[in-house]
């Protein structure tokens, strides 16, 4: 299987995982954090941005974007994310399918003590997208 690691230049890693990776036509990207912002809208922001970075790294766009999962750390700020992440993708032809929840209880929110929010995305460049992600499965 060929496949190729998408990074963050410079940015900070919390365990042994690459913040992206292709194989073929799909690409699946980790979990983005942005601690250094303060409140939901901004950490929502930070790790949207983030993940622009590493679509573009890519040679992608939010375009390509399949599904979205995004683990809240109190449900109560589903409002505000959602608002920012509404926003992120208001001009997007077909919005990418979403799971958002809350997950506070997951060993990452114990280790990241700032952490409101993070986003996971998963986007493929082909046309049949589905067909080619019930493959990748």
């Amino acid at each position: 299987m060929d496949k190729q690691a998408i990074e963050l230049p410079g940015a900070a890693k919390y365990g042994p995982y690459s913040a992206g990776v292709q194989s073929g036509n799909v690409f699946w990207l980790s979990g983005q954090i942005a601690v250094d912002f303060e409140g939901i809208k901004g950490q929502t922001q930070g790790a949207l941005d983030k993940i622009d970075t590493l679509l573009n790294n890519a040679g992608l766009t939010r375009e390509n974007l399949c599904f979205a999962q995004i683990l809240l750390a109190d449900i109560n700020d589903f409002g505000a994310m959602n608002e920012v992440y509404g926003a992120w993708v208001s001009e997007l032809s077909v919005k990418p399918a979403r799971a958002a929840f809350a997950a506070a209880a997951l060993t990452c929110w114990r280790t990241c003590r700032n952490c409101r929010s993070r986003h996971e995305m998963i986007l493929c460049r082909a046309r049949h997208t589905l067909t080619r992600l019930q493959r990748a499965f």
